[in-house]
């Protein structure tokens, strides 16, 4: 669960709550309180992620998959802030007319997870773990809900040997590995 604040204008309320729960579990939105300059508005939700599919991990004693190291993985893959740069691209594009299509979503999901999973490696190896935890944490959410929208009927693609694993980290490295052989 995790409390998002959000700074708009108050004709696009509406659309972007509805946008959200459409991609988190809303349990709690607050009343839109002003926020300084002209006609924005501050929103304050309490969000989790979708739990509409059930793909839970397993325990950490599951069978480990053969799934690329992240040396393998992110070979080539540009640079972390360039990275950023493209997935807020991609975040973009999904909400102009046309822009959401399945794909176009599942490849900003797909990014953002490697792109979070890249971030939580170099904090992993700098940092002490309890420092580097927010990191970890973040990529384990974005990966496990990556996992789950791979798994909703008509929606990217299964994992090759996927049985329930403690992260869903591998699984990201692994179809990001298969994304960028694919272009």
């Amino acid at each position: 669960m995790f409390d998002i604040r959000i700074i708009c204008d108050s004709r696009d309320v509406d659309a972007i709550t509805r946008r959200l729960s459409g991609a988190f579990d809303i349990s709690a939105m607050s009343r839109p309180y002003p926020a300084r300059g002209g006609d924005r508005v501050r929103l304050y939700i309490t969000a989790d992620h979708s739990q509409c599919v059930t793909v839970d991990r397993a325990s950490a004693a599951s069978v480990a998959q053969d799934w690329p190291d992240a040396e393998t993985a992110y070979k080539g893959a540009p640079p972390v802030l360039k990275e950023m740069n493209n997935v807020l691209g991609l975040s973009l594009q999904l909400g102009r007319p046309g822009g959401r299509t399945p794909a176009a979503e599942r490849e900003q999901r797909l990014r953002k997870a490697a792109l979070l999973d890249r971030i939580a490696l170099d904090e992993a190896a700098t940092y002490a773990p309890d420092v580097a935890a927010n990191a970890v944490e973040a990529a384990e959410a974005a990966a496990l809900a990556f996992a789950r929208a791979d798994h909703e009927p008509g929606c990217g693609e299964q994992p090759m040997g996927h049985e329930g694993e403690a992260s869903y980290r591998g699984y990201v490295r692994q179809a990001y590995a298969r994304w960028r052989t694919g272009q």
